[in-house]
């Protein structure tokens, strides 16, 4: 347990060294950044002389791992077509549990740890290779004025695309044009204050947040005390593991169908409904309290996969990197006090059903509050990102209206005229 409240804390500090770089250098320079620091303090590690150093390199290289991940999800997304973006994300969900698999098998085949650790770190200079010919974002690259750059790699990727002619026809003059307005009001280098700095946004910020904390407390809630069950404990860590493959699955096809806003709050609800069930069950009923626990640690498993998707939508690129670390800082968060809950749960066995039951119910009424964000553009600034907020506060207000005037009626479909022939 004391790894694990390490582990959290490590992650925190992700905030503050992994999302400005991405911000205010660019997406391809921070994954860059990150990834010579993994490859660094992760080789360093596996020559470590001492345990204290080893724990000290191993923090470093933990925050350079989070920050990849931030920066490569949000560079996939941001050069993603708006219709491919819940596959790509789907795929991108799978490659962390692939990557989970193959860790798995490398500690199997390699039992020496030094030999192990500088393995893995050392792998992560094919990312580094590869990320030299990766084109730098374009929404990040316009956002901050860099147009005629812009432009470029937007060129290039259409005639790597077969559309040499349509990226021929694209110029600077154009796209200046189209965001001229909206580019005036971009700060150059935006700050974790800026998530706050419009009621749109700041209410965005809150209500995601919250989901990402209920999700991380929840299911690393969960995963704290699976001996409980009286099974194996090795084959129950599998299952809780397994559980995740079908999950992910059905929560692509829910958020290509319905939406990511009703797929977050479903998930949520789901989770917290089977967790406080197991509250009022009897002791001896191990296999159906696994069961319902399998269930709420698939549904939080599969809302992780719905947040990263929903959280850098909601976020315009002028912020959606710093977005996305506060979202990970939530879960961090989430997930360091999840520990403690358990520890006073040894005093009051009711006490850890409640709670982690309770919070993703929290969770699942802030995100109804979420605007939709299926088959919609990727915004750029915050003040696109308010207007939205707005158009949708004000379509909900006239449907409220509507229902309230007219009362059930409304809701009905109109009957058809018949005209009288006679």
């Amino acid at each position: 347990m004391g790894r694990v409240i390490l582990f959290d804390t490590e992650q925190i500090l992700v905030l503050f060294c992994s999302t400005f770089p991405g911000c205010r250098c660019g997406r391809k320079m921070a994954l860059q950044s990150g990834t010579l620091l993994m490859i660094t303090m992760g080789t360093s590690a596996a020559l470590a002389p001492s345990f204290p150093a080893y724990c000290v390199l191993r923090f470093l290289s933990g925050m350079a791992m989070t920050g990849i991940i931030i920066t490569s999800l949000c560079l996939t997304m941001e050069w993603t077509p708006t219709h491919r973006r819940t596959l790509v994300n789907i795929y991108a969900m799978y490659m962390i549990t692939l990557g989970q698999v193959v860790l798995s098998g490398l500690a199997y085949l390699i039992r020496q740890w030094r030999w192990l650790q500088g393995t893995v770190s050392v792998a992560y200079v094919i990312i580094l290779l590869y990320s030299w010919g990766l084109p730098e974002s374009a929404c990040w690259l316009i956002t901050h004025n860099k147009i005629d750059k812009a432009v470029k790699n937007l060129q290039t990727v259409a005639r790597l695309n077969g559309r040499k002619e349509q990226g021929r026809k694209l110029t600077p003059e154009v796209v200046r044009i189209h965001v001229q307005e909206d580019m005036a009001a971009v700060k150059e280098s935006p700050f974790f204050l800026d998530l706050f700095r419009t009621p749109g946004l700041c209410m965005t910020t809150c209500c995601i947040a919250l989901g990402w904390f209920s999700a991380g407390f929840s299911f690393y809630g969960l995963g704290l005390d699976v001996q409980k069950f009286g099974f194996n404990i090795y084959w129950t860590q599998v299952v809780f593991s397994v559980v995740d493959i079908p999950t992910k699955l059905l929560t692509g096809l829910s958020m290509g169908y319905f939406g990511r806003r009703i797929t977050t709050v479903s998930l949520l609800l789901v989770a917290g409904c089977v967790i406080l069930v197991t509250a009022f069950l009897p002791q001896d009923m191990n296999t159906f309290q696994m069961i319902l626990c399998l269930l709420g640690k698939g549904s939080l498993a599969g809302c992780f996969t719905c947040l990263y998707l929903f959280t850098m939508e909601l976020f315009p690129t002028e912020v959606r990197q710093i977005g996305m670390s506060a979202g990970i800082f939530s879960t961090r968060l989430g997930s360091l006090l999840s520990p403690l809950v358990y520890i006073l749960g040894n005093h009051s066995p009711g006490l850890q059903p409640v709670m982690f039951g309770l919070v993703p119910l929290l969770a699942a009424a802030a995100a109804s509050f979420l605007v939709e964000t299926k088959n919609q553009p990727l915004l750029n600034t915050i003040q696109e990102t308010e207007q939205r907020v707005k158009m949708a506060r004000d379509k909900q207000r006239n449907v409220n209206e509507n229902t309230t005037k007219n009362g059930l009626v409304s809701l009905l479909p109109e009957k058809p005229k018949v005209e009288c022939t006679v």
